[in-house]
């Protein structure tokens, strides 16, 4: 279980106040519900991902790349990430946004991805379609940060 708002990954299974559901899973530190992984393995973090794109690691850009990640995580399970092709060494997905209005193109060369999302595109920001790609590059087993 991960935390949805800071990350952690300690939890508790007992109801702290009469707000909480009964048997949803909370975190101790901020008592937000937990979700479940989908990995087993760990690769993509907010660590990782801060690395990957030269980002510094204050308390601000690590809350903005966890709420990217949890939107990254569902868009992922609802099947919006699609393979389109191969085009030389280039890889293309396609990512359907959130609201499904927009299709947004996410390509990846050598380990370097690219969306045509304003996100990326004028703010040169990693965005959660490109982590959506890394979710699906990491359940075809490829490394996400290679």
């Amino acid at each position: 279980m991960v935390c949805v708002r800071c990350g952690c990954e300690i939890s508790i299974v007992e109801e702290p106040s009469r707000r909480y559901v009964r048997g949803t899973t909370y975190c101790p530190i901020c008592k937000d519900p937990m979700i479940q992984r989908l990995y087993l393995k760990k690769m993509i973090t907010v660590d990782n991902i801060c690395e990957k794109f030269g980002m510094q690691q204050t308390y601000s850009v690590r809350a903005s790349i966890r709420e990217k990640m949890y939107a990254a995580e569902k868009m992922f399970r609802n099947g919006y990430c699609k393979k389109a092709g191969k085009i030389g060494d280039t890889d293309v997905y396609t990512v359907i946004s959130e609201d499904k209005q927009k299709s947004y193109v996410v390509t990846v060369r050598e380990g370097f991805y690219n969306c045509n999302c304003p996100d990326q595109l004028f703010r040169h920001h990693v965005c959660k379609h490109i982590i959506t790609v890394m979710f699906h590059r990491e359940q075809e087993g490829i490394n996400p940060f290679k």
